[in-house]
């Protein structure tokens, strides 16, 4: 005859102490209970998962070895209150466990199973004939040194029924991890994505994007400018007035300015990014090209201007006050050529091997000399006022008057010189609106 459970009206010793305390009755019948009841090592999953075909556990500990595809399952036996059986799993898959036939798991509905993730063990335990409780759903710590608070992790519902695995990564060292108080708010969550925010003290709820600013408020921090606002790599804290933040270094001073990101220009080709910074009136252009066509060359042992549109100015009146090629690389097959480059607001075009002949061929930036070779020539030019001087000619640009900037170039190219001009390289103008 078998013995399944021993209880307090069963239980008859050989051999028992003249007085055993009413209390301890009950832990002597758990170790027995422990070392009587058999522990089964090898089990395997019933295949497909379901309970009606379900394994039928029927001992203390049972060591799940076999589940091959997720949901995979087994079957407590009857619940008789007082009852635990403990399941873990050692399968390759997450594995189901059913009560059985008309009995419950925790809050669930009659014979619904619940998930065991692999190398996960969960202890079930029946407090009457028809419910069984585990163990794992909700883990309490309380404090070591005081009464006061508890830490408590909880699982919820899952939609696509999967695991949430909280990990460490390899550390060289013990690490500490605080939960931040989040003050009079009553929880927190966590966001996607893979933000890495430094040295950040407050950020205020008052941050508002300047006129004529393109989508959502941000800010970035470090010497990225993708987002509305490029901040340098220096700032490492801040401290908030208001509205708006301000920036310090390490030692207190005022770190390089927050540059709001605005959208007013345009460029119709897609080798040219721009970007632009200011407050919707006083602006910075920034053109990046890569690869920009300037003009497709004619393969003839003779001077010829080429041009390509680079950006548009908004409509309205603006004022124009300097502009900059840096380190602009020109390319083009064959034989190198030292070119004439500069910005107007007439595309170059004619028998010409310098732009100085025709005043819109470079009334925006005087050429500058940049050498093409297979491989590229580059040349840099400072800062340089309009050619028609400030506040005259182009530097004072009208509605009605001519928006296009055009990057141009003229040389006396050789027979071998076939195919595109190519530009790469950053254009900058600054400017204001009117």
């Amino acid at each position: 005859m078998s013995i399944d459970k021993i209880t307090k009206t069963n239980f008859v010793p050989t051999k028992l102490p003249t007085k055993v305390p009413a209390e301890k009755v009950n832990e002597i019948i758990d170790l027995l209970n422990e070392n009587i009841l058999s522990s089964a090592t090898t089990i395997t999953a019933i295949a497909g998962g379901g309970q009606t075909s379900a394994t039928l556990l029927s001992s203390l500990y049972n060591n799940i070895t076999t589940v091959t595809t997720a949901q995979d399952s087994v079957m407590l036996p009857v619940a008789v209150a007082g009852k635990t059986v403990y399941v873990k799993n050692n399968g390759a898959a997450a594995l189901d466990v059913f009560p059985n036939f008309g009995d419950s798991i925790n809050d669930l509905a009659v014979d619904l199973a619940v998930t065991v993730p692999v190398e996960a063990e969960v202890k079930f335990t029946a407090i009457d004939g028809t419910v069984w409780q585990t163990n794992t759903d909700t883990i309490v710590l309380t404090s070591p040194s005081t009464q006061k608070g508890t830490l408590v992790l909880r699982a919820a519902d899952s939609a696509g029924e999967t695991q949430t695995l909280i990990t460490n990564a390899s550390q060289a060292a013990a690490r500490t991890y605080t939960i931040p108080d989040a003050g009079t708010n009553a929880s927190f969550v966590m966001t996607a994505g893979a933000q890495t925010l430094a040295g950040i003290k407050t950020f205020s709820s008052g941050i508002v994007a300047p006129a004529g600013a393109v989508g959502t408020p941000s800010i970035q921090i470090g010497s990225v400018d993708t987002g509305l606002y490029q901040v340098s790599a220096a700032q490492t804290g801040f401290s908030q007035d208001g509205t708006l933040v301000a920036l310090f270094d390490d030692e207190g001073f005022m770190a390089d300015s927050i540059r709001p990101r605005v959208q007013l220009g345009t460029t119709p080709v897609g080798t040219v990014v721009v970007k632009e910074y200011g407050d919707g009136r006083d602006m910075v252009t920034e053109l990046t090209l890569t690869n920009f066509i300037v003009g497709a060359l004619a393969g003839a042992a003779a001077a010829l201007g080429v041009g390509n549109i680079v950006y548009a100015f908004p409509a309205g009146q603006h004022f124009e006050l300097v502009s900059s090629l840096n380190a602009i690389v020109l390319t083009a097959t064959g034989t190198a050529v030292a070119t004439d480059t500069g910005l107007g607001s007439v595309i170059a075009s004619g028998v010409i091997s310098v732009l100085s002949g025709t005043a819109t061929f470079e009334d925006r930036l005087t050429g500058q000399t940049i050498n093409t070779a297979a491989g590229g020539g580059a040349a840099v030019s400072a800062l340089t006022a309009a050619t028609a001087g400030i506040g005259t000619g182009i530097a004072l640009n009208v509605a009605a008057s001519v928006k296009n900037v055009f990057l141009n170039s003229a040389g006396t190219w050789n027979a071998d010189n076939t195919g595109n001009l190519t530009a790469s390289g950053t254009i900058v103008l600054k400017w204001t609106m009117m």
